[in-house]
């Protein structure tokens, strides 16, 4: 027999990158997703950009994403790093 935890004591969050951690923290995330077909791109599209959500600031911000590295219209496919984990919006 083992003890039925809480949600609260089984899951926990941790922050990326971890600030007790002494490894370099410039490492970013490699992200990969797909764009479903509901959204609308120009095949012209020279500039795609990844913010990401400041709760502390109460504000959307490039800070923590690099370049976007990828973006292929026919694939619909964006590729870049990031170094922080919360809300994301592509712009």
């Amino acid at each position: 027999m083992r003890p039925i935890l809480t949600i609260e004591e089984r899951l926990r969050n941790i922050p990326f990158p971890d600030p007790t951690s002494h490894a370099a923290n410039d490492m970013g995330v490699e992200m990969k997703f797909t764009l479903p077909e509901t959204v609308y791109m120009d095949e012209n599209t020279q500039e795609v950009k990844i913010a990401i959500w400041d709760a502390d600031k109460d504000e959307w911000s490039h800070e923590h994403t690099g370049e976007v590295a990828a973006f292929s219209f026919h694939e619909r496919k964006i590729h870049f790093s990031t170094l922080k984990f919360a809300p994301m919006a592509m712009l």
